[in-house]
Protein backbone atom coordinates (compact mmCIF):
# COMPACT_ATOMS: atom_id res chain seq x y z
CA UNK A 1 0.00 0.00 0.00
CA UNK A 2 3.28 2.42 -0.17
CA UNK A 3 3.28 2.80 -3.82
CA UNK A 4 -0.35 3.54 -4.24
CA UNK A 5 0.11 7.24 -2.53
CA UNK A 6 2.29 8.30 -4.54
CA UNK A 7 0.35 6.80 -7.80
CA UNK A 8 -2.77 8.87 -6.35
CA UNK A 9 -1.04 11.88 -5.52
CA UNK A 10 0.60 12.11 -9.57
CA UNK A 11 -2.97 11.51 -10.30
CA UNK A 12 -4.18 13.99 -8.50
CA UNK A 13 -2.13 16.68 -9.52
CA UNK A 14 -2.42 15.40 -12.92
CA UNK A 15 -5.86 16.05 -12.63
CA UNK A 16 -5.66 19.69 -11.13
CA UNK A 17 -2.81 20.84 -13.46
CA UNK A 18 -5.38 20.01 -16.85
CA UNK A 19 -8.62 21.22 -15.14
CA UNK A 20 -6.66 24.46 -14.79
CA UNK A 21 -4.99 24.30 -17.81
CA UNK A 22 -8.86 23.83 -19.72
CA UNK A 23 -10.05 26.50 -17.39
CA UNK A 24 -7.60 28.91 -18.89
CA UNK A 25 -8.02 28.07 -22.55
CA UNK A 26 -11.47 28.36 -22.14
CA UNK A 27 -11.23 31.98 -20.66
CA UNK A 28 -8.41 32.76 -23.26
CA UNK A 29 -10.94 31.80 -26.18
CA UNK A 30 -13.65 33.78 -24.44
CA UNK A 31 -11.82 37.16 -24.10
CA UNK A 32 -10.46 36.79 -27.91
CA UNK A 33 -14.45 36.09 -28.92
CA UNK A 34 -15.50 39.22 -27.19
CA UNK A 35 -12.81 41.43 -28.18
CA UNK A 36 -13.24 40.44 -32.11
CA UNK A 37 -17.15 41.47 -31.34
CA UNK A 38 -16.11 44.70 -30.13
CA UNK A 39 -14.33 45.29 -32.65
CA UNK A 40 -16.99 44.08 -35.38
CA UNK A 41 -19.18 46.44 -33.90
CA UNK A 42 -16.74 49.32 -34.05
CA UNK A 43 -16.56 48.84 -38.08
CA UNK A 44 -20.24 48.75 -37.37
CA UNK A 45 -20.35 52.37 -35.87
CA UNK A 46 -17.53 53.59 -38.66
CA UNK A 47 -20.09 52.18 -41.48
CA UNK A 48 -22.56 53.72 -40.03
CA UNK A 49 -21.05 56.93 -40.07
CA UNK A 50 -20.03 56.90 -43.43
CA UNK A 51 -23.75 56.15 -44.32
CA UNK A 52 -24.89 58.97 -43.38
CA UNK A 53 -22.03 61.20 -44.72
CA UNK A 54 -22.98 64.09 -46.86
CA UNK A 55 -20.48 62.83 -49.56
CA UNK A 56 -22.18 60.06 -51.89
CA UNK A 57 -18.75 58.24 -52.62
CA UNK A 58 -18.42 57.82 -48.16
CA UNK A 59 -21.91 57.04 -48.70
CA UNK A 60 -20.81 54.15 -51.29
CA UNK A 61 -17.64 53.00 -49.12
CA UNK A 62 -20.22 52.90 -45.95
CA UNK A 63 -22.72 50.11 -47.15
CA UNK A 64 -20.06 48.31 -48.84
CA UNK A 65 -18.31 48.02 -45.37
CA UNK A 66 -21.94 47.09 -43.95
CA UNK A 67 -22.17 44.49 -46.91
CA UNK A 68 -18.63 43.19 -46.23
CA UNK A 69 -19.21 42.90 -41.82
CA UNK A 70 -22.56 40.80 -42.61
CA UNK A 71 -20.55 37.75 -43.90
CA UNK A 72 -18.42 37.91 -41.06
CA UNK A 73 -18.78 34.56 -38.67
CA UNK A 74 -19.17 37.03 -35.55
CA UNK A 75 -22.18 38.71 -37.37
CA UNK A 76 -25.55 36.78 -36.37
CA UNK A 77 -29.13 36.80 -37.00
CA UNK A 78 -29.77 40.00 -34.84
CA UNK A 79 -26.70 41.71 -36.15
CA UNK A 80 -28.04 40.93 -39.89
CA UNK A 81 -31.28 42.36 -38.83
CA UNK A 82 -29.45 45.53 -37.64
CA UNK A 83 -27.66 46.06 -41.09
CA UNK A 84 -30.73 45.35 -43.22
CA UNK A 85 -32.90 47.76 -41.23
CA UNK A 86 -30.11 49.97 -40.78
CA UNK A 87 -29.29 49.79 -44.87
CA UNK A 88 -32.56 50.34 -45.55
CA UNK A 89 -32.92 53.63 -43.78
CA UNK A 90 -29.72 55.16 -45.33
CA UNK A 91 -30.75 54.41 -48.71
CA UNK A 92 -33.94 55.87 -48.26
CA UNK A 93 -32.55 58.98 -46.39
CA UNK A 94 -30.20 59.39 -49.99
CA UNK A 95 -32.65 58.03 -52.38
CA UNK A 96 -30.94 57.34 -55.85
CA UNK A 97 -27.56 59.36 -54.83
CA UNK A 98 -25.74 56.43 -53.90
CA UNK A 99 -22.50 56.49 -56.18
CA UNK A 100 -23.37 53.18 -58.96
CA UNK A 101 -20.09 50.20 -59.29
CA UNK A 102 -17.83 51.83 -62.07
CA UNK A 103 -17.60 50.00 -65.13
CA UNK A 104 -14.44 48.00 -66.39
CA UNK A 105 -12.60 49.98 -68.87
CA UNK A 106 -13.45 49.63 -72.69
CA UNK A 107 -17.31 48.35 -71.68
CA UNK A 108 -17.96 51.87 -72.57
CA UNK A 109 -21.31 52.14 -75.34
CA UNK A 110 -22.34 48.60 -75.27
CA UNK A 111 -20.96 47.56 -78.39
CA UNK A 112 -17.97 45.69 -79.65
CA UNK A 113 -15.60 47.57 -82.05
Amino acid sequence: MNWLTPVLALVAGTMTATAAFLGARMTARQRDRTDQREEWFRRFQWATTLCLSESSRERTVGLDILDEIAKSRLAGPDEWKLIEKFSEAALARYPQQVDAPAEPAGEEGGEAR
